[in-house]
C-alpha cells in the first residue's frame, strides 16, 4: 500500500507535511539543518527532519502499513532537503527502519521492456587519467577494481538468469551497451554540478578513448537508452541527486526509468562496494526495489555521515521486485574491458603511481594513427611497467585484444619466436602444426594473419634483440627482420626498448622528446 506524505513549501517559507489531507507538521525552513550540519552530527540534527515529516504520528501510520514504506511527494524546494537523514530519538534513522523513496510523476512513456528476456547488467567505471585540459590527475584514485570484483561475486552467486558486462568508460560505448533490456545500469565515477544558463546541470565524469576527462551531461544520459530498456540505475557518483534542477536520478525516472538511486553529496568511494553488494544481493534475491534500497542503507549504518546521501527516486508502482528468473548467470569478467594475454614477466604494478600523463600521451599516439610505437628510456625507468599498465587499461580499443612477447629472461631463438607468435595469434593447435615448417613458411603465416588482425602486439625488452643485432647475432637478426616486416606492414606494435629499432617505417618514439 505504502504511505504517501506530501511536502509543500508555502510562500512564508514554511514546509507543510500532510497525509491524506491531514496536516502532520508545519516547519519553518530556517529550522531545518543543511547537509553539512547533518553529516557533522546526523543522529542529533536529523531529529529536526523527523519532526518536520510528522514525527511520531507519521511513524504510527508507517507501523500499520504492510510495506512499511514512506513515499515523499515534494515540490521543488522541499525536494532539495536531505530527508533521508531524518533521525529517530533512539540513534536510529527513519530510513533504516522503514523504506523511504521520493515519488516522481513520469513525463515519458512507462517501461515497455519485455519481462521474459534475460536481465542485463551493464557496469561502467570511470576515473580519467587527465583532466579536461590534459593535465595529469594526481589526487585520489577511485577504487574501481575492488568494487567491480565485489559486484562480480554477487552476480555469480545469484542463481539468476542474467548477462553482465563491463563496458569501456566512454559515452559512445555506454550508448551502444544500453540497447537491450530489461537492464540494470551501474555507473561508478566522479560526479559534479555545472552551471548553465538554464540552471545547474548534473554531470558524470567519464573518459574519452585516451583516458581524458569527458563530461556526460545528465540530459544526454536521459535520452541515451531506448525507451523501456532500463529498470534500475545506481549512480555511484557524487552529487547525482543534488540541487533543484540537477537531480539526475530524479530526471531519469521522469523520463521513464522506474527506479534510480543517486547521491546528494560527496560520497566516500571506499564504501561504494559495500552499498553495491547490499543492493544487488537484495534485488537478485527477489526483494522489492524499495526494500533493497533499505538493505543498502543498512550497509551505511556504521557511517552515519554517509547514511542519508543515497536518494531513491521511483515512479508510481515502480518500486516492486524486478522480473527475474532462476538460471545460470553469465557474468564472465568484470575487470578492465578488453582481451589481454600477458606472461609473468609483464605485469602492471597496482597502482602505477605518477605516470597518468604518460599513459594518456601514449594512448594519443595510437589514436592519431601511429601503428608502431617504441618506448624509449634507460634501464630501470619503468618501460615495461608503463607498457603493461597501458595495455591492460586500453586493450578494449583493439577488437582482437593484446598479445605480449617478452625477452626479459629468454634466449633469442628465431624459430621459437615465430612459433610463439603463431600460438598467440592462432592458438595452440596452429602452433603445433607449423612448428616444423620452414622459416619462410612460418613468416608468411604470421604476416598473412596480421593483415586481418585488429590487435596490439607488445614486444617487451626488445633491447635484447637490438643488442644481438649490434653483435651480429644471427638469431637476433632473424627476429629483427621479421619484426621489421610486421612493423612496416602497419600492424599495431608497441616495443619497450632502449634504442630505436632500425629500418622500421611508420614508427613513433615515446617520449617524443627522445626521438632522433
Amino acid at each position: 500500500m505504502a504511505v504517501s506524505l506530501v511536502l509543500q513549501t508555502q510562500d512564508d517559507d514554511r514546509i507543510v507535511a500532510s497525509l491524506d489531507g491531514q496536516v502532520l507538521a508545519v516547519t519553518p525552513l530556517s529550522l531545518l539543518p543543511a547537509l553539512e550540519r547533518l553529516q557533522a552530527d546526523p543522529h542529533h540534527t536529523g531529529r529536526a527532519l523527523y519532526a518536520a515529516l510528522g514525527g511520531n504520528d507519521l511513524r504510527a501510520r508507517l507501523d500499520t502499513d504492510p510495506e512499511r514504506l514512506l513515499l515523499l511527494e515534494t515540490d521543488a524546494r522541499a525536494d532539495v532537503l536531505p530527508w533521508e537523514f531524518a533521525a529517530l530519538g533512539d540513534n536510529q534513522f527513519l530510513a533504516a527502519e522503514y523504506g523511504m523513496l521520493r515519488l516522481v510523476d513520469r513525463t515519458a512513456a512507462a517501461n515497455q521492456a519485455p519481462a521474459d528476456a534475460p536481465l542485463q547488467f551493464v557496469a561502467l567505471a570511470a576515473d580519467p587519467l587527465v583532466d579536461a585540459q590534459g593535465n595529469a590527475r594526481t589526487g585520489y584514485r577511485l577504487d574501481l577494481e575492488n568494487e567491480m570484483r565485489a559486484i562480480r561475486q554477487v552476480l555469480q552467486q545469484s542463481n539468476v538468469a542474467l548477462q553482465a558486462r563491463r563496458v569501456p568508460p566512454t559515452k559512445e560505448q555506454l550508448g551502444r551497451a544500453l540497447c537491450k533490456g530489461p537492464a540494470i545500469l551501474h555507473l561508478t565515477c566522479h560526479g559534479d554540478l555545472m552551471q548553465t544558463p538554464d540552471g545547474p546541470q548534473a554531470l558524470l565524469v567519464l573518459e574519452d578513448q585516451n583516458g581524458k576527462e569527458d563530461q556526460l551531461l545528465g540530459r544526454d544520459l536521459m535520452v541515451m537508452p531506448p525507451a523501456g530498456v532500463l529498470r534500475l540505475v545506481l549512480l555511484s557518483a557524487c552529487r547525482s541527486a543534488e540541487g533543484t534542477e540537477a537531480q539526475l536520478a530524479r530526471a531519469l525516472v521522469q523520463n521513464g526509468v522506474p527506479f534510480a538511486i543517486g547521491m546528494q553529496g560527496l560520497f566516500n568511494d571506499k564504501l561504494s562496494d559495500d552499498i553495491a553488494v547490499a543492493l544487488y544481493e537484495s534485488v537478485l534475491a527477489g526483494l522489492t526495489l524499495a526494500e533493497s534500497l533499505r538493505q543498502m542503507r543498512h550497509a551505511l549504518l556504521a557511517n552515519g555521515d554517509m547514511f542519508g546521501l543515497p536518494v531513491g527516486y521511483t515512479a508510481r508502482e515502480g518500486w516492486g521486485a524486478l522480473p527475474i528468473a532462476e538460471g545460470r548467470p553469465a557474468v564472465g569478467w568484470l575487470g578492465l574491458p578488453g582481451q589481454v594475454s600477458v606472461n609473468s614477466q609483464v605485469q602492471p604494478p597496482r597502482p602505477l603511481l605518477g605516470r597518468n600523463g604518460e599513459l594518456y600521451e601514449l594512448a594519443r599516439l595510437y589514436a592519431n594513427g601511429h601503428k608502431v610505437v617504441t618506448v624509449n628510456g634507460t634501464g630501470g625507468m619503468g618501460k615495461t611497467a608503463l607498457a603493461a599498465t597501458f595495455v591492460e587499461r586500453f586493450a578494449w580499443r583493439w577488437a582482437d585484444g593484446v598479445r605480449v612477447v617478452s625477452y626479459a629472461n629468454e634466449t633469442v631463438d628465431a624459430r621459437t619466436f615465430r612459433v610463439e607468435l603463431v600460438r598467440l595469434l592462432q592458438g595452440e593447435q596452429a602452433a603445433r602444426e607449423i612448428a616444423d615448417a620452414s622459416a619462410e613458411q612460418q613468416a608468411n603465416v604470421i604476416l598473412q594473419t596480421l593483415r586481418d588482425w585488429d590487435g596490439l602486439l607488445v614486444l617487451d625488452n626488445y633491447e635484447t634483440i637490438l643488442q644481438g643485432t649490434y653483435e651480429h647475432d644471427v638469431e637476433a637478426e632473424k627476429v629483427h627482420w621479421l619484426v621489421g616486416q610486421m612493423a612496416n606492414g602497419g600492424d599495431g606494435c608497441c616495443s619497450p626498448a632502449v634504442s630505436n629499432p632500425r629500418a622500421w617505417q611508420a614508427k613513433c618514439c615515446f617520449p617524443r622528446r627522445m626521438s632522433r
